[in-house]
């Protein structure tokens, strides 16, 4: 699972992109400001859960890719940004698996924080009845190839 604060804030894109390459994802340089976000029940791993989404880069995905890159969220422009004006079209969260490798690529990890967790929020903004943890976990899971409703 890799993570990164946007704009270059403890994430250097050009390099980290080199890595994530090879496996048919990168970062750009295309942000998207506070939402809370429904992911739709249909989607893997993760389906019908609330995400808190604290702000990043959006993610490029090379379809053509033989590690099957996807989004698992996109952003919803129908939904304002709570703080912020930025909203970009595109991925906030995607994976792709090669051979028996799994990767996640997710923006912006203050998602994750002990504040967010705790209901505090980041910066003013505090997003409640999230489902964050819960999102990590199965991510978490998913990714070292262990099965999440067992645990």
């Amino acid at each position: 699972m890799i993570m990164g604060n946007q704009e270059n804030h403890n994430l250097e894109v050009e390099d980290t992109n080199k890595l994530l390459a090879g496996f048919g994802l990168s970062f750009t340089n295309l942000f998207s400001d506070v939402k809370r976000l429904s992911v739709s029940r249909n989607t893997p791993v993760i389906g019908g859960l609330s995400w808190a989404f604290y702000t990043g880069n959006l993610l490029m995905l090379n379809t053509n890719h033989p590690a099957r890159p996807r989004a698992l969220v996109m952003n919803d422009l129908n939904q304002k940004p709570l703080n912020g004006t930025r909203d970009q079209s595109g991925a906030l969260l995607g994976v792709a698996e090669l051979g028996r490798g799994r990767v996640v690529a997710v923006t912006d990890a203050g998602w994750i924080t002990n504040d967010v967790l705790a209901d505090k929020g980041i910066g003013g903004v505090v997003i409640t009845n999230h489902d964050n943890w819960e999102i990590f976990r199965r991510l978490t899971c998913w990714a070292a190839g262990l099965d999440e409703l067992s645990r």
